[in-house]
């Protein structure tokens, strides 16, 4: 391996790996499948969660048995955990429901202000009736809720809020214009239908 040449000029000069780099035999350290923590070997062993399970229930009951495990242990080893995705996990679930909670509250004061409270109590009602369902349809179809799919919830749910505001908005401009209620939906469904 330290014969590898590397350059080679215009004169026939050869520069070799050994030339300028020192080639020897060794172990590698640390070994690509060991693991060091503050500077002692270890061993790392990763728990995922089944699928369908709440991870709170499923985290309790791997704390049980690692507590379990170590007191097994001779006093010379320990047991370190070093990520919990449960705190993550509720942490992110608190943040999506206090953001969509003040978000509610933000739209249905603007739609207060712009549109009149009886189309603001609509619109404000449409986000919990479209997450519900959103989420009983992924609930119904075995999809779990993952980071993506709430990001996409967020997305869609602002998509809805506008379209909503759109309906709604044109609903009272054709009732203005003298429509009865029944017509001014037919006539709004039919213009806006896609």
């Amino acid at each position: 391996m330290k014969r590898i040449p590397l350059l080679t000029n215009e004169a026939g000069n050869v520069v070799r790996l050994e030339d300028v780099a020192t080639v020897k035999i060794a172990l590698q350290s640390p070994p690509s499948n060991m693991v060091v923590v503050n500077d002692e070997p270890a061993v790392v062993v990763a728990a995922r969660i089944m699928r369908g399970q709440k991870i709170d229930n499923w985290s309790d009951g791997v704390n049980a048995v690692v507590k379990q495990f170590e007191q097994q242990l001779p006093s010379n080893l320990k047991v370190t955990q070093f990520f919990d995705q449960t705190e993550y996990t509720t942490l992110r679930l608190n943040s999506l429901r206090n953001s969509l909670l003040m978000g509610a509250i933000f739209v249905a004061a603007v739609l207060l202000v712009t549109l009149g409270y009886r189309a603001a109590i609509i619109v404000t009602l449409v986000l919990p009736l479209v997450l519900l369902t959103a989420v009983a349809t992924l609930n119904y179809m075995d999809y779990a809720l993952h980071q993506i799919s709430i990001i996409g919830l967020i997305v869609a749910l602002g998509l809805v809020v506008d379209n909503a505001i759109v309906i709604v908005s044109a609903m009272q401009r054709r009732i203005a214009l003298g429509d009865n209620i029944v017509d001014a939906i037919e006539i709004v469904v039919r213009h806006y239908w896609v």
